[in-house]
């Protein structure tokens, strides 16, 4: 009789963390590219269309020439003059580093 409750506890949790992680989004590229185009576009090229500076490179450049490792990090810590003082939150990060990835026009 112990057997019945043990495994109906055990599919309880599985069953609780799976809708955990089903509540849990993942990287947004779309939330990114708002993010890119409030925050970046004043020294990159943030989009397809070349809306943005040119102080900087654009994001389809860092796209094709950087792993996503190299831009979460480079996202990470203020990294150039106008950026300083300024950090992105964690999901942030990812959500632009998704954005960036999907302008690879390699993909």
């Amino acid at each position: 009789m112990r057997v019945v409750p043990v495994v109906m506890v055990a599919g309880l949790g599985m069953l609780m963390a799976g809708r955990l992680a089903a509540a849990a989004p993942g990287p947004s590229p779309e939330a990114g590219g708002e993010l890119a185009a409030r925050w970046c576009a004043a020294c990159h090229v943030v989009s397809v269309s070349g809306a943005g500076g040119s102080s900087a490179p654009s994001f389809g450049a860092i796209a094709q020439h950087r792993a996503a490792a190299e831009i979460r990090a480079a996202l990470s810590r203020p990294h150039a003059r106008p950026m300083r003082g300024f950090t992105l939150k964690r999901h942030e990060v990812d959500d632009v580093t998704a954005y960036i990835e999907s302008l690879d026009s390699r993909r």
